[in-house]
């Protein structure tokens, strides 16, 4: 049997089917006899071939990984022009209909958070809250904002009656509010001011 430079000639064992030296009278691995086995010439290439295509492949799969991170990255990277709002409040989800009432009184400012970032919609606008919220309107706006539409510094709580007459000052031309929760106020705001 003549060895070929390029290639190798090995023997399997029967038993076992382990690869031997093409000299071998019995198998490394289970000492089965070797001695009525051919040898069989295998090309240079048998081995790199398959290292080869496992390369590839392992290539292929990191490349998609890859691929799939940047395009996810690029995609949801430049979400900031799609939110409801740039400022969020933590009591409230994204899609709540305060970010569609007063998109222009958010982003002025003029919706003031209260403990733990929450905007509490449904509670009771402070004189405080309701004087904040028209100072910082007025600074978007550069207008000046009539007097009696502010509360007393003094007074505790804004009443729904009182809320409704401050509103008539500053132009309000809706139905009076049944109520003076946050939600109703600041969207009556921004109807009023935000034009």
């Amino acid at each position: 049997m003549k060895r070929n430079v390029k290639g190798k000639v090995i023997k399997y064992c029967p038993k076992c089917n382990r690869e031997n030296i093409s000299r071998a009278r019995y198998c490394g691995a289970c000492g089965y006899s070797l001695q009525m086995v051919e040898a069989v010439y295998l090309p240079l290439f048998y081995k790199p071939v398959k290292r080869a295509a496992f390369g590839g492949a392992v290539l292929a799969a990191v490349s998609l990984l890859l691929f799939g991170g940047v395009l996810a990255y690029s995609l949801f990277n430049g979400l900031s022009s799609v939110r409801a709002s740039a400022r969020s409040f933590s009591d409230v989800p994204l899609d709540h209909p305060i970010y569609a009432f007063s998109p222009k009184l958010i982003a002025s400012g003029a919706l003031s958070p209260r403990k733990n970032d929450s905007l509490s919609p449904f509670e009771a606008v402070s004189p405080s809250e309701w004087n904040f919220s028209l100072d910082a309107a007025s600074k978007s706006l550069g207008c000046q904002i009539p007097s009696g539409a502010y509360c007393d510094a003094s007074s505790k709580e804004l009443s729904v009656d009182d809320m409704n007459k401050k509103l008539k000052i500053l132009g309000f031309s809706g139905e009076p509010l049944p109520t003076s929760a946050r939600i109703a106020a600041f969207y009556a705001l921004e109807r009023t001011l935000m034009k």
